[in-house]
């Protein structure tokens, strides 16, 4: 606090190690030494509510009345006020003293005087800066189900938890409020990278005798109750789905696994090609050419692993001489185009 002072200050205009501030006409000054002798490091409160009080502390937020609606900034404000509910008034300043001391509460009062417990600000940020910004789209929610903790994606603290049912819950909570911004969502990475030690971006990741039926629970879920729009497939590996070719390569795991039973409609977007799994175990036309011909539509390239100037011109190049070949049937393309077509109509 006390750098971010020293580093505001116009010493052209106030004098030095003094902040002087108008507030109701009168000049205070805050002499900044003193403020940088009493600050003190931030005190880290954990558990300082159960989950059940949690809950009670939601519902108390449904119910209070909205103070201020700032549609400049998207934000409602809402003040809790002491009397709303007495028991929680109680054991939020009880536990306070408990944790701080004694304490007063600075200016914030109700017009009767009483002490305000707290300012609620529900912002709408950052989803609606994506939409005003031009963004559409957001590569998440990840649906990996944790299957044991030594997997790669759970220490990287990717992965919502080990249930699926929890899994497709939050991940179709995190889908419905981006469409209501008009923002379309990625499902990632099927068939289910929870099991996973290695790192695809890194090299060749097998995932046979680790992966479990219940990685597909969140997708059929979601599938049964929402019009998911992309599912993005991974590059690992998985012998007893196909025993040839990585998942994102692997028509057996898009088309007939995801497409057919699983039941997924939409657009199917791989992960990057250029990661260690794809780029340092096929050549680019052998990953184009079966990426594309396992149902993938969509394919991104990052372009920041193995940076490629000409990725565009190259990727299109090798595309069109696998079509003029006849490794790469033009129906393929065009059945892509049409699934894209209709995201896109979605998102206007």
């Amino acid at each position: 606090m006390a750098q971010i002072y020293r580093e505001s200050i116009n010493r052209n205009v106030i004098k030095k190690n003094n902040l002087i501030e108008k507030k109701n006409g009168l000049m205070n000054r805050i002499n900044i030494e003193t403020i940088i002798k009493n600050q003190s490091k931030p005190k880290v409160v954990k558990n300082f509510f159960s989950s059940n009080e949690v809950m009670q502390l939601h519902e108390l937020n449904e119910k209070l009345p909205i103070t201020i609606h700032n549609k400049e900034q998207k934000a409602i404000k809402k003040r809790w006020l002491q009397g709303y509910n007495e028991k929680l008034d109680t054991i939020f300043t009880n536990r306070l003293k408990n944790e701080v001391g004694d304490y007063k509460f600075d200016t914030l009062k109700s017009h009767d005087g009483s002490d305000v417990l707290g300012l609620i600000q529900q912002c709408y940020l950052p989803l609606p800066t994506h939409t005003d910004t031009g963004f559409n789209l957001n590569f998440a929610p990840v649906l990996d189900v944790i299957t044991h903790g030594e997997s790669y994606v759970s220490k990287l603290d990717r992965c919502i938890g080990s249930d699926p049912n929890t899994v497709s819950d939050h991940a179709s909570i995190f889908i419905t409020e981006h469409e209501k911004y008009g923002l379309a969502t990625i499902c990632k990475h099927f068939p289910g990278l929870g099991s996973a030690v290695a790192d695809t971006h890194e090299g060749f990741t097998d995932i046979t005798d680790t992966w479990t039926e219940k990685e597909l629970e969140p997708y059929k879920l979601l599938s049964d109750h929402y019009d998911l729009t992309l599912v993005m497939v991974g590059h690992c590996f998985h012998s007893g789905i196909d025993s040839d070719w990585p998942a994102s390569m692997s028509y057996k795991t898009v088309t007939e696994l995801l497409r057919k039973e699983v039941g997924f409609e939409g657009v199917v977007i791989c992960d990057d090609p250029m990661m260690g799994a794809i780029i340092k175990n096929f050549s680019f036309e052998t990953a184009m050419e079966k990426i594309i011909n396992a149902g993938v539509d969509l394919i991104c390239f990052g372009n920041n692993l193995n940076f490629d100037k000409d990725i565009v011109p190259r990727s299109v190049e090798t595309i069109y001489r696998l079509i003029e070949s006849g490794k790469i049937e033009e129906k393929r393309i065009v059945d892509s185009n049409e699934r894209i077509q209709l995201l896109k109509g979605k998102l206007q």
